[in-house]
């Protein structure tokens, strides 16, 4: 049913159409290469009722139309040593603004090169509907393992990155989007501020979505250091008590959530259980939306200032 969980949990039947044209409207420049795309809305019969004399006019769907990319095979259909480094990067900075689910192989189109020797293939991403989740969901990056995403940004990708405005793209998509849920929104503000940061800071894009993709370790999955960078920064906002009173809201987070000790540099560390994490939130995952907006604007601020010593200290143990 339309609105229900589907496949992804954090992404809702019926609403993946507005994520395709989402990240069409993001890929600012045609940077990462999204081909065109738009919404339409068409009726059928034979969607909805059989023998029917008449459409009625509820009975129409929305989808999202693309322009074709004229292709040879897909990414899955080659080695990782034919891709160039410049698609691989491009592909890799949309999908780590997106928090893309599903980037795989059969999702990079590989464009024509009439065959000629010793010319690395640039690709064209497609398929868009599992991105912008509702919540800090796990994405799947095929990228991530390949020597392209290792090598550095070039001053162009930094200069493109520099360039992004996380809030203008949020004002963008709550005007052109307004069937796209505003925790969705706030999860590419999120994702875009990182970027911003981790590549400012100097880390490559395979750093980067290693950092925003969870691990298992055990049997268990364990969060991401991108969500534990989350939860410390939910676990300071503060709260206002029924008696009016401000007291931090750690008081009332179970134990699993606080922090449980401090390294000999001083900074704090979780032991955080994902099993306790996902009991206590039943989406299974960390969302913004039950943030007033205050407390998110409180939460951003809090966020960008932990960044910079987050990533002082990954470059350090590189």
């Amino acid at each position: 049913m339309l609105g229900q969980t589907g496949l992804k949990g954090s992404i809702r039947v019926g609403e993946s159409v507005i994520r395709e044209l989402a990240a069409y409207l993001l890929d600012y420049e045609g940077f990462a290469g999204v081909p065109p795309s738009a919404l339409v809305k068409f009726c059928n019969a034979p969607f909805f009722v059989n023998d029917a004399a008449e459409v009625p006019s509820t009975h129409c769907k929305i989808a999202s139309l693309h322009r074709f990319v004229d292709h040879e095979f897909d990414a899955g259909e080659l080695g990782p040593s034919y891709h160039s480094v410049a698609s691989v990067h491009r592909i890799g900075i949309l999908d780590i603004r997106l928090l893309n689910l599903d980037r795989h192989a059969g999702n990079m189109l590989v464009k024509k090169n009439n065959h000629k020797e010793n010319v690395v293939a640039e690709l064209v991403p497609i398929d868009h509907g599992f991105c912008l989740p509702e919540w800090m969901d796990d994405p799947y990056f095929e990228w991530l393992r390949w020597p392209q995403a290792s090598i550095p940004f070039s001053e162009s990708e930094l200069e493109y990155i520099s360039k992004l405005d996380p809030f203008r793209d949020a004002k963008m998509l709550r005007t052109e989007l307004p069937l796209l849920r505003e925790s969705s929104i706030r999860v590419l503000l999120v994702c875009t501020i990182f970027l911003k940061q981790a590549a400012t800071a100097g880390l490559c894009l395979a750093d980067i979505g290693r950092m925003m993709t969870r691990e298992f370790c055990g049997g268990e999955e364990t969060p991401s250091e991108i969500e534990n960078i989350c939860f410390r920064v939910m676990c300071s906002i503060p709260y206002v008590c029924n008696n009016g009173k401000r007291k931090e809201e750690t008081e009332n987070v179970p134990k699993v959530f606080q922090f449980d000790n401090e390294n000999a540099e001083g900074s704090r560390y979780w032991s955080l259980s994902f099993s306790s994490w996902s009991h206590n939130y039943e989406s299974g995952g960390l969302s913004f939306a039950g943030l007033n907006l205050s407390e998110w604007e409180l939460f951003l601020e809090i966020f960008e200032k932990l960044l910079p010593a987050v990533f002082f200290a990954k470059k350090r143990k590189k």
